[in-house]
Order: structure tokens, then C-alpha cells, then sequence
């Protein structure tokens, strides 16, 4: 078997401006089927996919695909009544609240250890954490040593409802968190839920916290992240 010639294993601007291309392309091909709530889990896997290419490429083309979702994003949530946010007053303490798709008894599981890490280093004189599951499916069951441990700190723990739409789950949760008059948010990952949050909530602040995942969600206040084009954008 014959092996092939250097020359195609070299990355040049041409090859990588082709392989975005076809990105967009399937992207586009895929989101006119989908619904527009679909459409965001597809942005979501394939900004997934795209950060985990072994080759990195850097492209004004992979910018401008970028830009294109979160004009998708835009349109869609034009057509919904989006409140406006409160102002962070200031006060004796804060009410944070952490929102993270789901939490795993695993060693090697970052945003369940980075969560507690956070929440074992917290002045509790100047903040009230809660942690609030966002994952519809979550399973008790895989969390039962880090629920305990959350629970003698004294952390309030929320759990989502089932079978609910993304916009509706969307409404119940910040209908929630408006109730427990949270003023700050933390988005553990990119998820379509968080993504709806971001854009219903009247909470003051929203920082978003990266755990491997690079994120499709626009601008948020704050970013916690390791990756630096993530940040540049």
C-alpha cells in the first residue's frame, strides 16, 4: 500500500478555508429542518466539534460561521418578550446561584469537583450559594456522596421538573430564580437551557464557566475560561 505524499498531510489557508466552508454548509443544511429550539443543540455540538479539532484552524470564515449562529440566536429570541435585567444593588450579601446540567460521584468529573472546590471557598458572610440542576434527565443516583457533602456545607439544591419543553423549562426556572432574588448567575457549560436563561433572566449578573466546552452562548458579563480565542471573542 502506497503512502500518501506529504504534500496532502500539510495544512495550508486553502485547505482550512474548505473544510470551514463545509462546515457552514452543513450546518445550514442541517438547522432548515430542525426547529428553532433544536437549532441550538446543533450549534451546541457543532461549536463542540469544532473546538475539539486536533488542527485548531484559525479562520475569519470559522468567525463569521460563529457569528452567523448567534444571529440565528438573535432572530429567534426577537420574537419572544425578553425582560429586562435588574440592577446589582449593593448589599450585605449576594445570592449566587450556580447552574450546572448535572453532578457525578466521579473523580475525573470537572465541573462537579471545580463546583464543590468553588462552593468549600466561598466567604459566606458575603454570598448565599445554592446549586441548581439543570438536566432534565439527572440522576440522583450517580450524585448521592456529593449531594451529601453539599448538604452538610448548607447549600440549597434546586432540581428541575420533567417533560417540560426547553422554553418552558426555560420560564420555570427563571421564574424560580426570580423568586430566591438571585443576583448572580453562574452557567457551568454550554447548554441550550443556559442559553435560554441567559436571554429570559433579570438576574443582575451572568458569568458563564468553561469546563472543556467551548461555548455558542453570546456575550455574557464574566467568562471563566481556559481557552483563549474563547475569551478574544
Amino acid at each position: 500500500m502506497k503512502s500518501i505524499p506529504n504534500k496532502f498531510w500539510k495544512e495550508t489557508s486553502s485547505a482550512n478555508e474548505l473544510c470551514v466552508l463545509g462546515q457552514t454548509i452543513t450546518y445550514r443544511k442541517e438547522s432548515s429542518r430542525l426547529t428553532p429550539e433544536n437549532v441550538f443543540y446543533l450549534q451546541n455540538e457543532t461549536i463542540h466539534l469544532m473546538r475539539r479539532d486536533p488542527y485548531q484552524i484559525i479562520s475569519k470564515k470559522r468567525d463569521d460561521f460563529y457569528k452567523e449562529m448567534i444571529d440565528d440566536q438573535k432572530e429567534f429570541f426577537k420574537n419572544i418578550s425578553l425582560p429586562k435585567r435588574r440592577e446589582l444593588d449593593v448589599k450585605k450579601s449576594y445570592n449566587i446561584a450556580h447552574i450546572i446540567p448535572n453532578i457525578v460521584d466521579k473523580v475525573g468529573h470537572a465541573p462537579t469537583n471545580r463546583l464543590i472546590e468553588i462552593l468549600e471557598n466561598y466567604n459566606r458572610d458575603d454570598f448565599n450559594p445554592s446549586v441548581w440542576l439543570s438536566e432534565q434527565d439527572c440522576d440522583d443516583q450517580t450524585a448521592q456522596k456529593s449531594f451529601s457533602k453539599l448538604k452538610k456545607m448548607g447549600i440549597p439544591m434546586f432540581f428541575p421538573s420533567k417533560e417540560l419543553s426547553v422554553l418552558n423549562h426555560a420560564k420555570e426556572f427563571v421564574k424560580q430564580l426570580e423568586g430566591k432574588e438571585i443576583d448572580i448567575l453562574v452557567l457551568h457549560e454550554p447548554f441550550v437551557i443556559h442559553l435560554f436563561i441567559q436571554h429570559m433572566t433579570k438576574v443582575p449578573l451572568i458569568l458563564f464557566m468553561e469546563h472543556g466546552y467551548y461555548s455558542f452562548h453570546p456575550p455574557l458579563d464574566a467568562l471563566i475560561t481556559s481557552h483563549h480565542g474563547q475569551a478574544e471573542r
